[in-house]
């Protein structure tokens, strides 16, 4: 692998044939200003020398289609406002725009394969993203602590993804992605038939209060309701069979859980750490509490009153 930063090229007279030219890159910002490396015989942008604060990455650098946006590429890059991806560009790598604060937009190509895992992380004042119809692959995390996202919108021809309501699921709507922190409504009921709640799916939410969760939903993964500042209750329905490590962990508004389903088994020393009591309701009561115990892995339990 070849990394290179470019420098003001100067022009020369060449024997030979003329260069092939690329028009769509003309409008971008200024080549020289983006470092790179070489793979495959394509470009992938590394970083970024220049001052432009809406920034149009170009589909050419120094002869070389430009096909990536590499691992933490772009990270803490305060100055950018803007920025908008050529036709060309399949994958944005882990990180590629993490903690640049002031993005308030970013527009993806519609060839764009992957979004690596906390792609976008932080970008606290982007509103909203468009999800292209080419995407195949999310990473896990890609717009957490995003405060500001108040939409996940998915071109309705991507086959693998889709979006209900600036809420993002799987195509077949049978897990819920992600729920993005800055939806303002006050309450959000998951749509019956979704099956999995997502990994982080709710982290850090700061606006809903409450969260209601179908009979449909078996799988609540890992940190799903992790960190969030504004759900007051929970109820996990009957039909939970699998409940993730750090599920709810630490959240600082929480005042119940209430739990319909028998008890998870397995590790789950965070899982609920700094939620206080847990609530068990009636008709699981002889699993939650055998012989009248009132702890379980550690946590305080009683019958919902």
């Amino acid at each position: 692998m070849e990394r290179r930063t470019l420098e003001p090229t100067i022009a020369a007279a060449v024997p030979t044939a003329a260069p092939i030219t690329f028009p769509e890159a003309v409008q971008a910002s200024n080549a020289s200003d983006f470092q790179y490396e070489v793979t495959g015989g394509t470009a992938i942008v590394t970083g970024y020398k220049g001052a432009d604060t809406a920034l149009e990455i170009p589909s050419v650098i120094d002869g070389y289609r430009v096909t990536g946006i590499g691992e933490n590429a772009f990270e803490d890059y305060d100055d950018i406002v803007s920025v908008t991806l050529p036709e060309g560009i399949t994958s944005i790598g882990n990180g590629a725009f993490s903690d640049c604060l002031n993005i308030t937009s970013i527009t993806l190509p519609e060839g764009l394969k992957s979004i690596g895992d906390g792609a976008f992380y932080n970008c606290d004042n982007l509103i909203s993203i468009t999800v292209p119809k080419g995407v195949t692959s999310i990473g896990r995390k890609a717009f957490v602590d995003c405060r500001s996202l108040v939409s996940i919108d998915v071109d309705k021809s991507n086959p693998n993804y889709t979006s209900v309501d600036g809420v993002l699921f799987d195509k077949n709507m049978t897990t819920l992605i992600w729920y993005p922190q800055g939806k303002p409504d006050a309450s959000y009921e998951i749509p019956y038939g979704v099956t999995c709640i997502g990994n982080g799916a709710f982290s850090s939410i700061t606006k809903v209060y409450y969260v209601v969760i179908p009979e449909s939903v078996t799988t609540i993964e890992g940190g799903a309701f992790c960190y969030n500042t504004s759900i007051r209750e929970l109820t996990f329905p009957k039909s939970v069979t699998s409940i993730g490590e750090a599920v709810l962990c630490w959240p600082s508004v929480l005042s119940s859980v209430t739990f319909r389903c028998p008890p998870p088994s397995g590790d789950f020393e965070t899982s609920f750490q700094g939620c206080g009591t847990l609530y068990y309701s009636s008709d699981v009561a002889h699993l939650w509490a055998p012989n009248g115990e009132t702890t379980w892995n550690g946590y305080m339990i009683q019958e919902r009153p």
